[in-house]
């Protein structure tokens, strides 16, 4: 069945077509992922970000070495839109303590006084 750019084949599995020659496909404890070099990945990003969304893993490797991996979401996760909701998550996780809201307020710093030249003149002094 194909969706826009994308076919399912009868497993209900993304096939982009034979453009991801480039990486290949690999069995792990039932879960596919495909190995994609930086320089495909960058040329055909959306490809490779239909296949996340359609339950696959995406190694990306750099000369060869695996750096980075492009995997689904959690089902029923979605992504915080904005940096409060964000923040919200952490907190629900126990990550962060959420401020009140209120600016907190430093005490003034207090100086000593000092007497400007007395103190040029000791410096001086040492110096000598």
């Amino acid at each position: 069945m194909w969706e826009g750019n994308v076919h399912r084949d009868a497993g209900g599995r993304l096939d982009v077509g034979p453009s991801l020659t480039h990486g290949h496909s690999c069995g792990y404890n039932g879960h596919m992922s495909t190995t994609v070099g930086v320089r495909e990945l960058k040329n055909s990003l959306s490809r490779y970000l239909r296949l996340a969304e359609g339950g696959e893993s995406v190694v990306v490797c750099d000369h060869g070495r695996p750096v980075a991996m492009l995997t689904p979401l959690p089902a029923g996760q979605a992504p915080a839109r904005t940096t409060a909701e964000h923040l919200a998550g952490l907190a629900a996780r126990g990550l962060l303590t959420l401020g009140s809201g209120k600016k907190m307020r430093r005490a003034p710093r207090k100086l000593p006084k000092v007497d400007l030249s007395s103190a040029v003149i000791e410096d001086r002094e040492d110096r000598a």
